[in-house]
Order: C-alpha cells, then structure tokens, then sequence
C-alpha cells in the first residue's frame, strides 16, 4: 500500500483509524523523491482526520488488545457523533482505564497513537433535540473529560527505574517462560522495571506492602513467507510479578 494508492482510492469526508506499525508516521517528503506520507495523502485527499501509530504498533497474535483496541475505541467514538479531537480523548482514557499501564507494550501505544487534521471537526452529527445548548453541553463533557484523565493517571501504573540485579529465581522463571514459547532469553533479550504508580495506586501498593515488577524479553527475526526482508517480525513478552512472583504474562507481536 502507498500513498498513490490513497490518493486514488480515498473519498472525502473519510475517517481514518490504522492500527498498522508505521501508520502516521510523518517524514520530509523529499525523502521520499518528493511522496507524502500514507497520513498526509488520505488528509489530502478529504479524509476528514486520521488516527495512527507513528512507529512499531504491537498486538497479542489472537484476541485484541493495544493497537487493536485503541483504535476501536477511535472509530466508536466518532461513529457515536463525538469531534474527532474528543474521541482520540475518550479512546485514550478507556485504554488507560481498562488495560495494564505497567505494561510497557501498553503504555507505548498510548503514547505513540496520534490524531492528524483538525480536532473539531464532527464526523457523524447526531440527531439531538433542538433544545439543548450545544455550548453547555460542551462545556459539561470538558469538566467529566478532565476528571477523568486525572482519576485514570492516579489510578494507574506504570514502569519506574530500571531493575539493576533482578532475583534469581524470579529472573529463571521468566526467561523459562520466553523459551516455551519459542523466544530467545539472553541477557540482552530481556529488562525489568520497578513499578511506580500515581497517587491512589502509590498509596494501594503502600499500605499493602507490595512491591511490583514488570519483565520484558523483546526477539527480533528476519521474517517469513513474502513479508519484505527488511522488516522484521518482533515478538514481546510481558511478565509482571508482585513480591517476586509471576502473576501475570502477556505475548505480542508486531503489526
């Protein structure tokens, strides 16, 4: 796919969400002998916003979650009548609510999915009645917005510093775990993370007198079948332990 084929192919007024690696990834057109990112040739073209990854964009190999969900959440949410600026808002608030932010896959995909075009702008308006301020309303979803970004931050955690001399055992059990399912787990496969959290997470982990951990084991492979060579397959392996035990493991690819 390129961005001839968008220009060709694209109708205006569409509304872009790419779940693919690479998807708003924006560069100097002259780097390109003078062809404009994917993004920006839907834009052209009349797309009214486009929601994409600006590097590698990862999900589990069956059932959804990063890449996919986030932009699920995108499309609902301007299918529902939200502007396009709010629903790249609520999508990223219920990412962060639902889904693990001490997950580095995670908190990744919250950081490197971005909205291109103008944020105002309202997709699919909604057939409301003719009483309601629209000014007000606005107003009052901008007070539960805000509320809600900051209670999902406090809320949530996230990784801290890196782990210098992880245990043993613990260590042994996740590099275990990797090899199982067919993964590499050499010393510069993998890192782990101390867990560090906003305010009410900080204070739950605190006064449970818990501490938590995050492994990460990272392979990257030349790909198979008629994939392009140059880009390869990755495949991440999340494993999250509390007070040296594993509780938890999650498994993804590239997309």
């Amino acid at each position: 796919m390129t961005s001839d084929d968008v220009a060709k192919g694209t109708k205006r007024d569409t509304i872009v969400a790419a779940e693919c690696c690479f998807g708003a990834q924006l560069f100097d057109p002259q780097w390109s002998a003078g062809k404009l990112p994917i993004s920006n040739a839907y834009l052209a073209a009349g797309a009214v916003g486009f929601f994409g990854s600006t590097t590698t964009a990862y999900g589990p190999e069956e059932g959804n979650s990063g890449a996919d969900l986030i932009t699920q959440y995108f499309l609902i949410n301007a299918l529902g009548s939200a502007s396009t600026g709010r629903s790249s808002l609520q999508a990223r608030q219920k990412f962060v609510s639902g889904q693990k932010m001490e997950d580095p896959v995670n908190l990744k995909t919250l950081a490197q999915f971005l909205l291109l075009g103008d944020p105002s702008l309202q997709p699919c308006l909604s057939a409301g009645p003719k009483a309601i301020n629209h000014s007000a309303a606005r107003k009052t979803r901008r007070v539960a917005l805000t509320a809600a970004g900051k209670a999902a931050f406090d809320s949530s955690g996230f990784p801290g510093k890196r782990i210098v001399r992880p245990p043993k055992a613990l260590h042994d059990v996740v590099r275990k775990v990797a090899r199982e399912k067919g993964m590499r787990a050499g010393r510069e496969d993998l890192e782990s993370f101390h867990i560090v959290g906003g305010e009410d997470y900080g204070a739950e982990m605190k006064s449970r007198k818990v501490q938590q951990s995050v492994f990460v084991v990272t392979n990257s492979k030349r790909p198979s079948g008629k994939r392009p060579k140059h880009i390869p397959d990755i495949h991440v392996l999340v494993a999250h332990a509390q007070d040296n035990r594993l509780i938890r493991v999650e498994a993804y690819v590239r997309r």
